[in-house]
């Protein structure tokens, strides 16, 4: 069975858990009790959520190669990771991604049908005609919400498999909150047009239970996201259970990012303690 997005179900491999899931507001000792504590909380959250695949990104996300080279390392085989590049054609990024075994791509700040075409062309130019590559690109600007119908009517949107909300960028340029009425609105108002050309949409950005209730009451996502990981949304699916779980996976994997590159360590604790508020939220 196919997900909505289009990946392929895949058996995911056991992991192997054992130590204690450490405060959330404690640093790793060291690796491997962060390591085995990922481990516990990615056992966890299958249990309760599908994961879509690790999103793992240039741009935003702050991540270099080498970093999302370590946490392909410590995934399990099945996993797939989806590579958010630092804009439309970031040509670099996309042949690391490639080198990295990425089974897609999304393209951040596209806000317009040149955009788009920049995008596509890159992809192609780099990973040919691969099958089964997944392509996407975030909506996340005033621009860009005005320019949908262009770039969805664009012969270029038949190459993309997914479309993501950023809603924290979108918020910003609307000059609104992620929380606030209108910007549901203008969410809800995207996700319908998405959908009307039978493209998945996915939100991302300020993800907690109460900023995408009002969401999933009025329209039907594929998922959400965290800064690093993906999640279905499937039908009936409990919010009070999954979001947190998500969190805290994400939490989890910032604590190993911290202990495998501590030059990096006060990033990867800032992004902790973000995931960490938005727990009661």
């Amino acid at each position: 069975m196919n997900s909505p997005l289009g990946f392929a179900d895949r058996p995911r491999e056991a992991v192997q858990v054992g130590v204690p899931l450490p405060d959330v507001t404690a640093v790793p000792a060291d690796l491997p009790s962060a390591l085995a504590a990922f481990g516990q909380e990615l056992q966890r959250t299958e249990s309760v959520a599908h994961i879509e695949y690790f999103k793992l990104g240039t741009e935003e996300e702050g991540l270099d190669f080498g970093e999302i080279a370590f946490i392909r390392s410590v995934l399990p085989a099945s996993a797939d990771i989806v590579i958010k590049i630092g804009g439309p054609c970031a040509r670099a990024d996309i042949r690391q991604a490639k080198a990295v075994g990425a089974c897609g791509l999304v393209a951040p700040m596209v806000e317009s049908e040149y955009g788009l075409a920049r995008f596509i062309e890159a992809a192609t130019e780099v990973f040919g005609t691969e099958p089964g590559l997944r392509l996407g690109i975030n909506v996340e600007t005033r621009t860009a919400w005005a320019a949908l119908p262009a770039m969805l009517a664009d012969p270029n949107a038949r190459k993309l498999t997914f479309i993501n909300v950023g809603r924290s960028d979108l918020a910003a340029s609307l000059g609104f909150r992620v929380t606030d009425e209108p910007m549901h609105a203008a969410v809800c108002d995207i996700v319908r047009q998405v959908g009307a050309h039978r493209l998945p949409a996915m939100v991302g950005g300020s993800v907690t239970v109460a900023s995408l209730r009002p969401l999933v009451e009025r329209v039907t996502l594929a998922g959400f996201q965290t800064r690093c990981v993906a999640f279905r949304l499937g039908p009936g699916a409990e919010l009070e259970r999954v979001v947190p779980q998500a969190l805290q996976l994400e939490i989890a994997l910032m604590r190993v990012l911290a202990a495998r590159f501590p030059e990096r360590a006060g990033d990867h604790l800032a992004r902790l303690h973000v995931a960490t508020a938005r727990l009661g939220g």
